[in-house]
């Protein structure tokens, strides 16, 4: 779900698989990144800040995973979602030094550039989170029903599908969101993997 607002926050990106919940945050920079917990974060020389509330991007995504998991957590009615996965995701290539994170935080937090993107979203738990019912409901849980869901005659099984009017906005099209963003060919086999969980 792209540009998803949960609980005063807005989310570059929200993947839910059967097996995680994600938390996807784009930052155009790239080069020497110096990531830590307390204090700024630095391109080279240059400050990176982490989106209009100019704190660092750990802060940013500290706060967006909290406010998501309660928003979650009240929207699916469900209290078992303990686990929601944060990964920064730097668009332009980079060697990021990030000793000043914490291995508590490493358990949730993924730091990654356009290359390293691939094992950041793979890099989940194997205990299933989220059943197909409970996938095929999300979109009206999420109060973003403008899908529909189609029931397949032949076999029974059932399809979510955008409305017509709404398809270049809809997670449908997240892969070539973020195919743009990162510039990455393989990311369509993740996506596939993903969109045949459903």
């Amino acid at each position: 779900i792209g540009n998803y607002n949960i609980e005063g926050v807005e989310l570059d990106a929200l993947l839910i698989t059967n097996y995680s919940i994600q938390i996807l945050e784009f930052k155009n920079w790239g080069g020497t990144i110096i990531a830590r917990e307390n204090g700024t974060w630095k391109s080279g020389e240059k400050d990176i800040n982490g989106g209009a509330s100019n704190k660092n991007p750990f802060v940013q995504m500290r706060t967006n995973r909290s406010r998501t998991l309660g928003g979650l957590k009240r929207f699916l009615k469900r209290r078992d979602l303990a686990r929601i996965l944060g990964v920064i995701i730097f668009s332009q290539d980079a060697i990021i030094y990030d000793e000043g994170i914490s291995e508590t935080t490493k358990k949730w937090l993924k730091i990654c550039d356009n290359r390293g993107l691939k094992n950041a979203l793979l890099d989940t738990q194997t205990e299933i989170v989220f059943q197909r019912e409970d996938m095929l409901s999300m979109p009206d849980k999420l109060l973003i029903s403008e899908f529909v869901k189609y029931d397949h005659p032949s076999d029974g099984t059932k399809e979510l599908l955008p409305l017509p009017a709404y398809r270049e906005e809809t997670a449908l099209s997240f892969y070539s969101d973020l195919l743009e963003a990162t510039k990455l060919e393989y990311i369509r086999g993740t996506y596939q993997t993903y969109r045949s969980t459903l």
